[in-house]
């Protein structure tokens, strides 16, 4: 599962705020001082689009080669108003930018999308930086994107696959979204241009750009409605020391009231790489219930409703296993009670440190611990989540108990999950903000 948070940050990365943003910027980013003055799209005629440049070279290239698509936009609306206010940004006004973005979000429309990947393809030296993929989020990571990200935000930007998937990140309005982009775009999401960028965005960038520390969208965002019949769910069996694939492992998809997993219809092993995918309802909310005669029993909870084809790693090992890894944060695992892991995101769906983990349980017990991972190893002093963004207790009792979340820094509540705990089991919830109650 820890591989899985990474593998999700990366995709994340892409991402840009929730909410009133237009999260990956189709932007004009004009290169002279040159400025035309004038009405942009005057009543039927926009021959071009009529937009007014603030560059000669943009105006001309965008004449020549995107035309059809600049004139789409003006008549669509948003799209035009958000170009108009664009074109008169000055060529190092990030804020200028980002303010014509915040103010017409054009999200997924199909005439910015294709105004965007026309003038990317080839106008990009006369319109355009790092491929319309430099500005981000805010003015701070606008500028570390720009001077740190450049060369594979424009590789990015020039390949249709890799620009497609962005433009899915940017009309995301809740924290799950990035995997269904993922699960839409199939191999793209892990294409070499995608996977460059997010890599030098969550690396060079992430403090910049704020990476799993964006909560804007607490208790402010809906999960999407699920859709008829059923989705696949595909989950990677993988060793908790060192990621390697587990095969045979049983994985029975589990409905949340079904407490002992004893009506599942839904189940198979994973194959020689680990991997099994099975067919849920759509909406599915439920958990997974995986075992093996050698490993401890582990179950897995999403807390978002599954609508396109996850890719969960689920990461087992053996009671023993276990067991150390509670005594080396400092504590005894009892084998009466189980274990709960916990692995934290934002709204951005990528890993959120500084969250203090809290549980309340049905039948409290005097051996119940918390740890926090640092580096790969429980660390009882910790108080909250550290960069592996993983938590949990030891010594749980069973029953349904209530899992919190709130911010170290500022005490504000950003998620509560429900999951249920059984004897020597091993319990994981990758808990994601609370939606609009």
């Amino acid at each position: 599962m820890l591989g899985a948070m990474v593998r999700h940050a990366l995709a994340a990365a892409l991402s840009a705020a929730l909410f009133g943003a237009v999260l990956l910027d189709c932007n004009l980013v004009l290169d002279t001082n040159s400025y035309a003055v004038g009405t942009t799209c005057p009543a039927g005629d926009c021959t071009c689009g009529g937009f007014v440049y603030a560059s000669s070279s943009c105006e001309a290239c965008s004449q020549q080669s995107c035309c059809d698509e600049s004139d789409q936009c003006q008549k669509a609306g948003p799209c035009g108003t958000l170009y108009d206010c664009l074109s008169a940004c000055a060529p190092t006004d990030v804020g200028c930018r980002r303010s014509c973005t915040a103010a017409t979000p054009v999200e997924n429309s199909a005439s910015a999308a294709a105004l965007e990947t026309c003038r990317a393809a080839h106008c990009s030296e006369a319109c355009t930086s790092c491929g319309t993929l430099a500005d981000w989020r805010s003015v701070t990571c606008a500028t570390c994107v720009a001077s740190t990200c450049c060369a594979e935000a424009s590789a990015c930007a020039g390949d249709e696959a890799c620009a497609a998937l962005s433009r899915c990140y940017r009309a995301c309005t809740y924290p799950s979204c990035p995997e269904d982009c993922d699960a839409r775009a199939g191999a793209a999401s892990t294409s070499a241009h995608a996977t460059a960028l997010a890599a030098c965005l969550s690396g060079t960038c992430a403090d910049a750009c704020g990476y799993g520390t964006q909560w804007s969208c607490v208790g402010a965002f809906h999960w999407p409605a699920k859709m008829a019949g059923t989705v696949p769910y595909t989950v990677h069996a993988t060793a908790f020391t060192d990621g390697s694939p587990m095969a045979g492992v049983k994985i029975q998809v589990c409905d949340r009231s079904d407490l002992g997993c004893t009506s599942s219809h839904i189940s198979g092993k994973t194959n020689a790489e680990g991997l099994l995918t099975l067919h849920v309802p759509s909406g599915f909310n439920g958990y997974l219930d995986a075992t093996r005669t050698d490993l401890v029993e582990s179950l897995f909870y999403l807390s978002w409703p599954v609508l396109s084809n996850p890719n969960v790693v689920l990461q087992l090992g053996t009671w023993q296993l276990y067991s150390d890894l509670v005594m080396a944060g400092g504590g005894k695992a009892n084998m009466e009670e189980g274990g709960l892991f916990v692995y934290t995101r934002d709204c951005l769906g990528a890993p959120a440190p500084g969250v203090h983990l809290g549980v309340v349980c049905g039948s409290p017990t005097s051996d119940t611990e918390h740890f926090y991972f640092q580096d790969g190893s429980p660390v009882a002093t910790l108080q909250a989540t550290a960069t592996d963004a993983t938590g949990g207790f030891a010594n749980v009792a069973s029953g349904n108990v209530t899992l919190t979340a709130t911010l170290e820094a500022t005490g504000k509540s950003i998620a509560s999950f429900v999951p249920y705990m059984r004897k020597q089991t091993i319990t994981f919830v990758t808990l994601t903000p609370t939606p609009t109650p």
